[in-house]
């Protein structure tokens, strides 16, 4: 199943994100800046974002290329000009990869219609296959107070990229483009919500009421047809009302709709004798994907709260123990 995530770094749903000049190879570095403005988040378009260029202009001392922002004191003093909230710098750590090569340049640059459908279930050979990799390092600082508030670290290489985002390796003719732009991707995930995949345990019993409808939901949603597998389990649960794993997942079709409020009141209906089988992580599942996509999406608190409590913070050892005086010890009983 597929579930929103917040950003990896504390950033404002409303922030402006400068980007820093990208350490590194340059002319990768700029490959990947370009990139990274093609494959800004759809999830926030509204996203305001500066360039390098741009923070060079904003600079209060005269530059003579955006080489000289990655140094930290004079990208955050231009940050601040251009009204930034977050700054983000990257660095190259590690680069396997050739800009100028191509697997098939003819086929790059042939007008011909291409057949969608060969293209994506065609199984390609070794030799086709490119084994590039790109290592990036991520620095989150926030702007006003010139304080780092998130990094991250990661190493993609093409085999990943493409089992990632295999809308890019059709998108893009070249391998090598198609990892620079799956490294874009995996950048936003810094500062802003993106979609991952997340396992869930489906409820399959035998020899139950209702087992063979409740199955032939489960092979659905195994195969990813959750419209159909919906439709199972509910006829399961109006025929059979007493069918607990019937109701349960009936609770994780509604939250692959991302109605969390609904798949909890479902979930409730999940009782009886026969749920003793069910999986026992489900109701914190759901309410820690609902804290997730509300606060990836900005929604805050629900009107009907959280299933578990909100984590309280360690008591404050030195706040809370007292110093033992010399006056308390003659009242001790022994």
């Amino acid at each position: 199943m597929h579930v929103w995530l917040p950003s990896q770094a504390p950033v404002p749903i409303t922030g402006r994100v400068a980007i820093g000049p990208i350490s590194g190879d340059a002319e990768l570095a700029t490959a990947l800046q370009r990139a990274l403005l093609v494959q800004r988040p759809a999830i926030r378009s509204d996203l305001a974002i500066l360039t390098p260029e741009q923070l060079l202009e904003s600079s209060a001392v005269r530059l003579a290329s955006t080489a000289a922002l990655s140094n930290d004191v004079v990208s955050i003093a231009a940050a601040r000009q251009a009204g930034a909230d977050v700054l983000l710098q990257g660095v190259i750590l590690d680069a396997d990869i050739d800009l100028l090569s191509e697997i098939d340049p003819v086929a790059a640059k042939s007008n011909a219609p291409v057949d969608w459908n060969q293209a994506y279930f065609r199984k390609k050979e070794a030799s086709e296959t490119k084994h590039e990799k790109i290592v990036l390092s991520w620095r989150v600082i926030d702007v006003p107070t010139g304080k780092t508030i998130g990094s991250s670290v990661f190493n993609l290489a093409t085999k990943q990229a493409i089992e990632q985002y295999p809308d890019l390796e059709l998108a893009e003719h070249d391998q090598t483009q198609m990892l620079i732009a799956a490294s874009a991707r995996e950048s936003w995930k810094t500062v802003a919500p993106y979609v991952a995949k997340d396992h869930v345990s489906l409820a399959s019993p035998w020899l139950l009421p209702g087992s063979f409808t409740v199955r032939r939901g489960v092979n659905a949603a195994r195969k990813g047809n959750w419209e159909l597998a919906q439709q199972h389990w509910q006829r399961a649960g109006d025929f059979w009302w007493y069918c607990p794993a019937a109701h349960h997942n009936l609770a994780l079709a509604n939250a692959a709709h991302e109605d969390f409020p609904a798949a909890k009141a479902e979930l409730q209906k999940a009782a009886g004798p026969f749920s003793i089988r069910l999986p026992p992580k489900t109701l914190v599942w759901l309410d820690q994907q609902h804290r997730r996509h509300n606060a990836a999406l900005g929604l805050g608190t629900p009107a009907e709260g959280w299933a578990f409590p909100d984590p309280k913070p360690a008591l404050d050892s030195e706040a809370t123990t007292r110093p033992l005086e010399v006056a308390d010890v003659a009242t001790l009983p022994w």
